[in-house]
C-alpha cells in the first residue's frame, strides 16, 4: 500500500495515477481540506508532518523503517536512509532497487523528495516490492524530530507548517504558495477543474469513526 499525503500542488497528478487497490490518499494541507470539505465532509485531514511522530522510528509498534531522501537527514540513523540521485524522469536506479529488494517484508518506506516526483517513485517501487508500506512524506522527513529528543513539531497539523518551510527553503516554498493560489482559483472558477476536483474528492480517505465516549457512570455521551 502507498500512503500519499496530498496538497493543492499535486492533486492533479495524484488523480491521474490513482489505483484504488494500491493508493491511500490523505489530505495534507488546510487549503485542500477546505476545498474537499465542501464535497466530502467525511474526508480525513492527515498531514504528512504528523506521521513520523505517530508511527515513525521509536514509536510503539513502528516496525522497520527505511528512508529514501533528497539529502542526508541528520536526525535519522545512517543505516536506515539512502540519498537518491537527481533524476528528470522517474525510474528506480539499480543501486536503489538493490537496497529496496534487500529490505525485510512489511518495512515502512519513507520517501522524502518533492511531489509529485515522490508519488511516481512510490508507484515504481511498489511494482518491485508490493509487500512494503510506502509513505510519501516530502519535506516532513527533513524536518523530522526523533522520538525521545523532543515532542512533535509545534506547527504539525496546524496548517502553518509552510511558515517553517518558507524560512528553510524560501524559493521552493514560495513557488508552492503561488501554485496553491492558482489551483484554488481554478477549482473555484474553471468548470473542467471543478469536475476533475469532484473526482479527486471521491478518492480521499474517509475519517475512521471515533469510538464512543463514556461518562464516569458508564453511559455513552
Amino acid at each position: 500500500m502507498i500512503h500519499h499525503y496530498i496538497n493543492l500542488v499535486c492533486w492533479r497528478p495524484m488523480l491521474a495515477l490513482y489505483v484504488a487497490e494500491r493508493d491511500h490518499v490523505w489530505i495534507d494541507s488546510v487549503s485542500l481540506r477546505a476545498c474537499v470539505a465542501r464535497l466530502r465532509p467525511d474526508a480525513e485531514y492527515r498531514p504528512g508532518t504528523s506521521i513520523l511522530d505517530r508511527i515513525g522510528p521509536g514509536t510503539a509498534g513502528s516496525g522497520n523503517w527505511f528512508f529514501f531522501t533528497a539529502a542526508p537527514v541528520a536526525q535519522l540513523p545512517a543505516e536506515i536512509q539512502m540519498t537518491l540521485p537527481f533524476f528528470e524522469s522517474v525510474t528506480v536506479p539499480t543501486d536503489v532497487a538493490e537496497r529496496l529488494m534487500a529490505l525485510p517484508a512489511k518495512t515502512r518506506v519513507g520517501l522524502g523528495i518533492s511531489a509529485p516526483k515522490q508519488n511516481y517513485l512510490a508507484v515504481e517501487m511498489h511494482a518491485l516490492r508490493p509487500d512494503l508500506e510506502y509513505h510519501c512524506l516530502g519535506a516532513a522527513v527533513a524536518g523530522y524530530v526523533a522520538r525521545g529528543d523532543s515532542v512533535a513539531p509545534a506547527l504539525s497539523g496546524s496548517g502553518f507548517e509552510w511558515l517553517k518551510f518558507l524560512i528553510v527553503s524560501p524559493k521552493r516554498t514560495w513557488s508552492k504558495i503561488v501554485t496553491t493560489v492558482r489551483e484554488l482559483l481554478a477549482i473555484w472558477l474553471a468548470p473542467q477543474s471543478q469536475s476533475d476536483f469532484e473526482r479527486f474528492a471521491k478518492i480521499c480517505m474517509p475519517a475512521l469513526p471515533r469510538p464512543p465516549q463514556y461518562s464516569k457512570k458508564g453511559h455513552k455521551q
